[in-house]
């Protein structure tokens, strides 16, 4: 069961972190980390972590891609602010987009308030937001 959850959580930030095309090369990441893994037991894993290939070919975590249709459609900026993450949205759409963002429970958003069309995110640091800024940029880009 260790051996499950270490493989999963590399899988994780595989995903999350890296433009991944196939099994193969996710394999082949997961080597360079020392993680050995088949091709089975790699396509339970993506199941079970909900990853979906996502319409450029790299594969995504299916919260992600779903929010990423919904930001794509409402999402008109995202601004890093210190440690806060501004999301400006078309009018009325801020709780619909910030609760598909919750669904998606990045661990370095420590939490999200929602108006009409504003979210704020709030995470540790400044470099947090910077990151979670860049990754929602990439998110409804695809």
């Amino acid at each position: 069961m260790k051996d499950k959850m270490v493989r999963q959580t590399a899988i994780r930030d595989l995903v999350a972190n890296e433009k991944i095309k196939t099994q193969e090369d996710l394999i082949s990441k997961l080597k360079e980390r020392g993680i050995s893994a088949t091709q089975a037991t790699l396509s339970r894993d993506m199941v079970d972590l909900g990853i979906v290939k996502a319409s450029d070919g790299c594969y995504i975590y299916e919260d992600d891609f779903k929010f990423a249709r919904l930001g794509a459609e409402f999402i008109r900026d995202v601004i890093p602010a210190g440690n806060m993450v501004l999301i400006k949205c078309s009018e009325g759409a801020a709780a619909g987009v910030a609760a598909a963002f919750d669904r998606m429970a990045w661990e370095e958003v420590l939490g999200s308030v929602a108006g009409d069309d504003t979210i704020l995110l709030v995470t540790m640091t400044s470099s947090q937001a910077d990151s979670v800024s860049a990754r929602l940029k990439g998110l409804i880009k695809n």
